[in-house]
């Protein structure tokens, strides 16, 4: 039997995902992008119960439907009501939009002055936000590439999950421990929201204290994430802010999916946080004087750690035909970095 969890899930979060990546906003680690990875990721796991083929990926379809879709809708408001009464009966319509959504047909109900007794308005959410529309192929694409990136774990993912869920029931035990979530979280890509509702589909529960303790584990043993050596290569508020007051445009990714060399531009080259005397931070060259050096692309084929997913190994080959070893590929805010010795 299929639940309606799954129907009002898609519509509401496919209009969430689009509106904030229209806005700026990328799934990511930190942040609001980790709010809208865990959406999207949810989203992913639930098209499974909606009929979506293994593998598939399909939520970025719904991005057209977005922006595109237009319905007639019709509000009743008594002679004379309040602004007040108004913004309740758009605020309801809003509500229900989700339900109608997810049987192919939205509803979307606008208006600037209120009637006497009632108003039909036909709008399309791509009309009176122009972002959507101007970004609606770059919101698709983003979505797709973090789909294609879950599906590429959640198979695996899933079968770990039975296992240890079934081993668990079977001897009497209804909490599924901490290292088991830290590990569908870390290796698998399953943000513990989303292992928290297999659970709970299993009558089961997470131990969130001891998942706590693993991630406080793993933030002291890694000091922070990219290291190379002694040097400190982690992109944080700081540095992401510097590229994009450059006007400096988050990595394109396509290239992952594709097949062959490609070429590209640099755009950015980093040497470390300032922990060491040779970390001068952002340069315009570097040499073998920094020793390790990350570089940043306008485009790249390269997959960077994430979700669970290792980081690709490779040779950037520049045109003068010197080369540059990348060794750790680290995604941040969007922006790839290609980590390796000069």
């Amino acid at each position: 039997m299929l639940s309606a969890r799954p129907l009002h899930f898609a519509p509401h979060r496919a209009r969430t995902l689009s509106f904030a990546i229209a806005d700026g906003a990328r799934p990511d680690t930190v942040g609001r992008g980790y709010v809208l990875r865990r959406i999207l990721r949810r989203a992913v796991y639930y098209g499974r119960f909606l009929g979506v083929p293994e593998g598939k990926p399909f939520f970025s379809e719904l991005v057209a439907v977005v922006v595109d879709t237009c319905v007639h809708g019709t509000l009743l408001a008594p002679p004379g009501a309040c602004s007040c009464v108004l913004g309740h009966c758009l605020g309801w319509a809003r509500d229900r939009w989700g339900d109608v959504m997810a049987f192919g047909s939205p509803l979307a109900l606008y208006s600037q002055k209120l009637p006497p007794c009632a108003f039909t308005r036909h709008i399309r959410y791509g009309d009176f936000f122009a972002e959507l529309k101007a970004n609606q192929d770059k919101i698709t694409r983003v979505i797709k590439e973090e789909e294609v990136q879950f599906n590429r774990t959640i198979a695996q993912g899933l079968k770990v999950f039975d296992k240890k869920a079934r081993a668990l029931l079977a001897s009497g035990v209804r909490v599924l421990p901490g290292k088991d979530a830290f590990l569908l979280s870390g290796s698998m890509g399953f943000p513990l929201d989303l292992t928290e509702i297999m659970c709970e589909a299993r009558g089961m529960s997470v131990d969130k204290v001891g998942f706590n303790e693993c991630i406080q584990a793993e933030k002291d043993k890694n000091a922070g994430g990219a290291k190379e050596g002694d040097k400190d290569m982690v992109f944080m508020a700081k540095e992401t802010t510097y590229l994009t007051d450059k006007a400096i445009k988050p990595t394109e990714q396509a290239a992952k999916y594709a097949e062959g060399e490609i070429s590209a531009t640099v755009v950015a080259l980093f040497t470390g946080r300032g922990g060491l005397p040779t970390e001068k931070g952002f340069v315009e060259a570097c040499s073998g004087e920094d020793e390790v050096c990350g570089v940043v692309l306008d485009a790249t084929s390269f997959y960077a750690q994430q979700g669970g997913q290792v980081w690709d190994t490779g040779l950037l080959t520049c045109a003068d035909g010197s080369s540059f070893s990348v060794t750790n590929v680290q995604l941040y805010a969007g922006y790839v970095v290609h980590i390796g010795e000069v």
